[in-house]
């Protein structure tokens, strides 16, 4: 008997089936959804209703860890709430919220150096996406980014209550379905 924690697209989650995860083993799942808007994500988003896919994991008995990237450069200090609130109401059963961090030899690092964006007083141990943003953001001065992302963790908790109890949940709702 074997079970698996994995990262995934939603779109290879979909192409496989959630199905044939259970089939599997997989009991945990990373998803990066990133974002609400076309602004924001990735074409493995394109066309994948996230609510959906998280309830039908979740239905399952698969844990799903969702995560959200805060602060990109089409971020507004008016558009950010958008795509916290689309994160939480995802209700997946832990959220992760990561601040834009370009890193060395990606191609967005590159484009930030070319620009003469990225932070050169920041020390490298600090680009771990969980305080400072790592480059010059125009809306985000200061230490606005790291208040976005406590606020965003917030609302997490206020809405959709404790991970553990979620993941309780989970579980429940998956051997409730697949015992039956």
């Amino acid at each position: 008997y074997f079970t698996f924690h994995i990262f995934s697209s939603a779109e290879a989650i979909t192409a496989f089936g959630v199905d044939n995860l259970v089939r599997l083993g997989v009991n945990f799942v990373w998803i990066g959804f990133e974002a609400s808007s076309s602004k924001g994500n990735f074409e493995k988003n394109k066309g994948i209703d996230a609510r959906r896919l998280t309830k039908e994991l979740r239905d399952r008995g698969i844990i799903v860890l969702a995560s959200g990237i805060l602060c990109q450069e089409h971020h507004t200090q008016e558009n950010i709430q958008t795509d916290i609130d689309f994160m939480v109401t995802l209700e997946a059963d832990m959220v992760q919220f990561m601040l834009l961090t370009p890193l060395p030899v990606t191609a967005l690092y590159q484009d930030h150096k070319e620009r003469g964006l990225l932070r050169e007083d920041l020390p490298f141990e600090e680009w771990h996406g969980q305080k400072y943003l790592t480059y010059r953001h125009p809306e985000f001065p200061g230490n606005s980014a790291e208040k976005w992302l406590m606020a965003a963790f917030r609302k997490d908790y206020e809405v959709n209550s404790s991970s553990m109890y979620r993941v309780v949940e989970t579980v429940f709702r998956g051997y409730r379905r697949l015992a039956g």
